[in-house]
């Protein structure tokens, strides 16, 4: 019984042909990965931003209060002594 078993020969530079181009399709995949997370980053960086922008005024808001409640503790130390020595 003869056996007719087609085997497709490739030469090596078939071989290597087909390497880089698997190779090739996986450096792109991991140039787009690499491509969405600097998107991602550049994003969560402008969030940072915002926030701390925020934040930062929030801060200053808090000083001026600060300043104020100081002020306004010293004027009331002042009425108290005055009511104290009437």
């Amino acid at each position: 019984m003869k056996r007719n078993i087609s085997k497709t020969k490739t030469s090596k530079s078939d071989d290597i042909v087909l390497k880089l181009k698997v190779l090739a399709k996986k450096k792109e995949h991991a140039r787009s990965k690499l491509a969405v997370t600097a998107k991602q980053l550049r994003l969560k960086a402008k969030q940072l931003a915002v926030t701390a922008k925020d934040k930062e005024s929030i801060r200053h808001k808090v000083a001026v209060v600060a300043g104020q409640l100081r002020l306004k503790a010293k004027q009331l130390a002042v009425t108290a002594k005055e009511k104290e020595d009437v």
